[in-house]
């Protein structure tokens, strides 16, 4: 009797090695998989610092898994998310996709929207076969980070590159301060903005940098406002609206320029009159510029959610459509569906037109937008 129960532990035991096998090697779904349809994860800010950008992501992904059941596809109806909060921290991240991975099975995770929290969780993605896709990371690292790490947003190379040249040559600043998040987000950025507004010929004339969640910048303001620059680049999260607010408090009227990240409702809806002014680059197309699919989507979430979508809604939507999509036609494993995203070329979505590289990074057109009468509108 205990001769035949060691057997049968032992071909128990060989079971689990030979299923867990299979799995990792991709040869067919994971856990996620079953009777409860297919599942994969989201790994958002939901709470803390970067909340707003998560909770916006968060409705964006759900928005597009009602666009995939209403599709009448077979995989989207038991089509599922799983969210994980990463309070835009590190290690929380990391527990995060552990989670995901380890005990939920997915074969896909759509996040972080920092870059310092994804570049910490893309190893543990890569080591997994699993799909890493961010909605809003631009630090240029990732574009080296594995070969299951993939964005829908641009890199910090391009985003940074371009608002050089807009600020040096369409808007005619010479002198460009810079006051930063000293992050992985916006160290990358400065280093690319501050090399190409050299090399065009303009002059970085101070850079001062702040922590993630910090409430004062009276002093960081003063010293850049001793240097008299012609506008500052302003890199950062939710701290954006309280340096526009102490801006105008000690009455300094900068010329703020700025980056995807100010594109946020919230943003204008916190700092008020503070926001006048700002410039800075965006991804996304627009309904004003006759590009249907984006007019589609807002109308969709204006329906849903009673309010105007920020541009992270927009990323995370067409993030979950692509992944979908891959599952839709047949990917069940992490390997499968970083293969079908490989293949998205001149996709049609929500934030643009999307083609993805051989490095997993998007390029999609980019545009200007200044805040005039309380409003995001496009500078012509």
């Amino acid at each position: 009797m205990m001769a035949r129960r060691s057997v049968w532990a032992a071909v128990g035991v060989l079971l689990v090695v030979a299923i867990g096998l299979g799995i990792w090697l991709g040869l067919y779904p994971p856990w996620s998989k079953g009777a409860h349809g297919v599942a994969i994860g989201a790994l958002l800010p939901l709470t803390g610092s970067g909340a707003t950008y998560g909770q916006n992501a968060q409705r964006g992904i759900d928005l597009a898994l009602g666009s995939l059941r209403a599709a009448g596809g077979t995989q989207a109806q038991t089509l599922r998310v799983i969210y994980e909060d990463s309070q835009m921290n590190p290690q929380v991240g990391i527990s995060g996709a552990h989670k995901l991975i380890d005990v939920d099975g997915v074969p896909a995770i759509i996040g972080e929207m920092a870059s310092t929290v994804t570049l910490a969780v893309a190893p543990v993605c890569e080591k997994s076969r699993v799909v890493l896709m961010s909605p809003a990371s631009s630090n240029p690292q990732l574009t080296n980070a594995g070969d299951y790490i993939f964005r829908d947003c641009l890199s910090d190379v391009y985003e940074g590159g371009v608002m050089a040249t807009m600020a040096k040559q369409k808007l005619g600043f010479q002198r460009v301060a810079i006051l930063y998040i000293n992050n992985d987000y916006g160290v990358g950025l400065r280093d690319v903005f501050s090399t190409e507004f050299k090399r065009l010929g303009g002059a970085i004339v101070d850079v001062e940098a702040f922590e993630q969640d910090a409430t004062d910048f009276r002093t960081q303001l003063s010293k850049i406002a001793a240097q008299r620059p012609d506008a500052v680049f302003l890199l950062g999260y939710k701290e954006m609206i309280q340096v526009l607010v102490q801006s105008v408090e000690l009455g300094l009227h900068f010329q703020f320029l700025s980056t995807v990240m100010f594109d946020d409702p919230e943003i204008l809806k916190q700092a008020g009159s503070a926001a006048e002014g700002v410039v800075f680059t965006t991804w996304a197309y627009e309904p004003a510029g006759g590009y249907a699919p984006a007019s589609t989507f807002k109308a969709q979430y204006l329906a849903k959610y009673g309010s105007e979508p920020g541009i992270f809604s927009a990323e995370a939507y067409d993030a979950m459509i692509l992944i979908g999509n891959a599952i839709e036609d047949g990917a069940g494993t992490g390997s499968q569906i970083r293969d079908a995203l490989y293949r998205v070329s001149g996709y049609q979505g929500a934030s643009g037109i999307i083609t993805i590289d051989k490095n997993g990074d998007t390029t999609k057109p980019l545009m200007l937008k200044v805040v005039r009468n309380g409003q995001f509108q496009f500078l012509q």
